[in-house]
């Protein structure tokens, strides 16, 4: 419903949820929110539809839960050790994964945790924002933010690419020497560039 190239419904939209882009990002955010949310949930139930389906056993009671089937498949592989069993249980802790790092994105306060710990370098607001901005490229409201974060991209794997071809040129002219500037020369820019 986001994804439309009318301006009128994009204009339409902004003004029925809040105050313009402020708005349209907001309700775009709680739209990805009920995705990853619908998702997790699908990934589940495909979970649980395969076991039974190449287990053999029969899931005649629809009016079991999900949690339910994924705890009776757990216990299942525990108790029997049923191949079948032991594969879901392997599935339902992928999705356990996904489910924690979708978290981490969904959730600031995480998310902080996360940066204090080194784990991501962006603060939470500037991750939703260009998370969006790329989701949702097409709102004629996020053009020109889609195009910086586009340039900005280019302009880190140009660099990427300098550095890289930089170090080569410099193995190639004085080998592993000290560098003209008191570096390791050759060592430390391939390091660097390694780590940018």
């Amino acid at each position: 419903p986001f994804c439309t190239s009318s301006s009128s419904s994009s204009s339409s939209m902004s003004d029925s949820n809040g105050d313009g882009e402020e708005g349209l990002l907001s309700s775009l955010w709680d739209h990805y929110k009920l995705g990853v949310s619908k998702m997790l949930t699908e990934d589940r139930k495909f979970v649980v539809s395969r076991y039974y389906e190449n287990s053999g056993n029969n899931n005649d009671n629809n009016e079991i839960s999900l949690e339910e089937s994924m705890s009776l498949i757990e216990k299942k592989a525990e108790e029997e050790g049923e191949q079948s069993a032991k594969d879901a249980v392997k599935q339902f802790g992928e999705v356990k994964q996904r489910e924690a790092s979708l978290a981490t994105i969904l959730n600031a306060e995480q998310f902080e945790e996360a940066r204090q710990k080194g784990e991501v370098r962006f603060t939470h607001k500037a991750f939703t924002a260009a998370l969006l901005i790329t989701l949702y490229q097409e709102e004629p409201v996020l053009h020109q933010a889609s195009r910086l974060l586009k340039s900005i991209i280019d302009i880190d794997e140009l660099m990427t690419t300098w550095r890289q071809r930089h170090a080569l040129m410099v193995h190639r002219m004085i080998g592993v020497k000290m560098g003209t500037g008191g570096s390791s020369g050759y060592h430390y820019l391939q390091e660097a560039s390694m780590q940018h």
